[in-house]
């Protein structure tokens, strides 16, 4: 599964997608690392295959300053 958008910073550091199972997700997947700023682009891609099991996930995208802060985004994604 292709996924596309934003992860960018004025001084970006690095980037991940991760998933997990459910709305609000005790665990987390790293699957996609992303080490240059993009912007609505192509972020990464998430076998389908990760995606077994419970019909609604959440797609974490987390974007890291070079200061060290860092935001989060969540999108849920539901199966059908």
């Amino acid at each position: 599964m292709q996924l596309n958008g934003s992860a960018d910073a004025n001084q970006f550091q690095i980037a991940s997608l991760e998933i997990g199972a459910g709305s609000k997700p005790a665990q987390w997947k790293k699957n996609v690392t992303v080490t240059a700023a993009v912007r609505e682009n192509i972020l990464g891609n998430i076998p389908v295959s990760e995606l077994k099991g419970p019909p609604e996930w959440t797609i974490r995208l987390l974007v890291q300053h070079a200061s060290g802060k860092s935001k989060e985004f969540w999108f849920n994604l539901k199966l059908q």
